[in-house]
């Protein structure tokens, strides 16, 4: 007599994950925003194209960190231009794509550059990532406009400042607002666009987070009170290669030819050195305030891969919610001693070019 149990069919039919579902409960590799960044992340524009590198810009490494940091809710970056805020943004938003799938918006000061970011910037992300674009739907229409449908259910979405209806419609976990300057005061009969956004992460109160970038235009704009209002700030400490000692870098100690006395070699009875001189002959040079060590460009790159963030407000703050981080140009590696000092020579004979260029350039 035959074993019944034999006869049933079996509980446990074998069946097969599609490629999606297999991503979905695969377990994931341990990776900071940086981490992920510096394997996944493919720069389509600027400088810099090609695979991220987190040595090229070291002082964006414990931005993207932090922010991943589950009790902090909002980061801020008070930039000077060419300093990598935006790109660490970015990589935080592409980290969010793959890591955490949800709904994402970024915001833009008007619709123009909202339609070219997209257009220049966040699709090219998205394609040119091996990682991201494994989760690119088949359907065309997924990414054809403002809103962009990955395959693991992240909805991302493009708004511009200037529009109420594109603010204000459905709730949003991620919300990375750029250029918080050049938003409009208000939104047509609403209230300012930054308030309005963030009332789209009310829903998700715990878990939401904000990242906002901007180069400050006033003490009264938006990236600057939030700089005041975050619970830590941090400033970047750079180190002397010769003297080991860490310090804020400062107008101060910028030196360069006094172009109303030195006169160039070579012309004709000779001539004054302009600022366009000192920009284009590289003429300018940093001093260290503790072993007045004479820093050359590349002397300054090296004090800024050995400095460090520290906290400049906050420092018995265990588990912030809001952290604010002061990216001046100093530390950027694609602005020059001489350009700052160039610009900076202009600027002292106009007061409104002088606010231009602490903003600018220094961001303070």
């Amino acid at each position: 007599m035959q074993n019944s149990a034999a006869l049933q069919p079996s509980m446990f039919r074998q069946f097969r994950f599609t490629p999606a579902e297999r991503r979905v409960f695969a377990k994931k590799e341990p990776l900071t925003p940086s981490g992920w960044a510096e394997k996944h992340r493919m720069v389509t524009i600027g400088a810099h194209k090609g695979a991220w590198r987190n040595d090229i810009s070291p002082h964006l490494i414990q931005v993207m960190d932090i922010w991943a940091q589950s009790h902090v809710r909002e980061v801020v970056i008070c930039k000077s231009p060419q300093t990598g805020g935006t790109e660490s943004m970015f990589n935080c938003m592409a980290y969010a794509m793959d890591r955490d799938p949800s709904t994402m918006m970024l915001i833009m000061p008007s619709e123009s550059t909202a339609k070219k970011g997209n257009a220049d910037r966040i699709i090219p992300m998205i394609t040119e990532s091996p990682r991201l674009q494994s989760l690119i739907s088949p359907n065309p229409d997924d990414m054809a406009k403002m809103r962009i449908k990955l395959q693991n259910s992240t909805l991302f979405y493009i708004a511009w400042a200037n529009s109420a209806s594109a603010l204000a419609s459905f709730p949003i976990k991620y919300l990375f607002f750029d250029e918080t300057d050049k938003y409009p005061a208000t939104v047509g009969k609403e209230t300012d666009p930054i308030t309005l956004g963030e009332k789209r992460a009310t829903t998700f109160r715990y878990t939401h987070k904000i990242f906002k970038v901007s180069t400050p235009t006033s003490a009264d704009g938006p990236i600057w009170q939030a700089w005041q209002r975050a619970d830590v700030q941090y400033k970047y400490h750079v180190q002397c290669p010769d003297c080991g000692e860490s310090h804020i870098m400062s107008i101060d100690n910028l030196k360069w030819p006094d172009p109303s006395l030195e006169v160039r070699e070579g012309a004709e009875g000779g001539r004054v050195i302009s600022p366009a001189d000192i920009h284009r002959d590289g003429l300018a040079w940093y001093e260290c305030p503790h072993c007045h060590a004479i820093w050359s460009d590349i002397t300054k790159q090296k004090a800024v891969r050995l400095g460090k963030w520290q906290r400049e407000r906050g420092k018995g703050i265990r588990r912030p919610r809001s952290v604010a981080f002061h990216l001046p140009a100093w530390i950027s590696p694609d602005i020059s001693l001489s350009e700052i000092a160039a610009t900076y020579i202009l600027a002292k004979t106009d007061r409104a070019k002088l606010i231009d260029f602490f903003n600018g350039y220094l961001a303070e």
